[in-house]
């Protein structure tokens, strides 16, 4: 299953929806059972993000792992750095949703 996309989602609060998001992953060509979410979480912590912890569990050689933009994913290049050195060893492509 080389090549195959693994996508995550957040929204900070369980009343906002993530239903644009996933919209948007699944356009990009992550599966449906490959989308991990995360709701009710600001993103101002690493800690208690099963979806995120989830998702980078399910990145493999070749995995393309997914996000629409790069603050859903980590609030800064440091703390991306981070979770992305977890993955040491895996290759790890990112791609963006594009803007308009």
């Amino acid at each position: 299953m080389n090549g195959t996309r693994v996508g995550y989602a957040r929204c900070s609060t369980d009343e906002q929806d993530v239903v644009i998001q996933t919209e948007q992953l699944l356009t990009l060509g992550v599966p449906e059972d490959r989308i991990y979410i995360d709701r009710g979480f600001s993103g101002t912590t690493r800690r208690n993000r099963a979806g995120l912890d989830q998702a980078l569990a399910a990145v493999w050689d070749g995995s393309v792992f997914t996000v629409t933009k790069f603050d859903r994913f980590a609030r800064n290049m440091a703390e991306a750095n981070e979770i992305l050195t977890g993955l040491s060893g895996v290759p790890v492509a990112m791609k963006k949703f594009p803007t308009k």
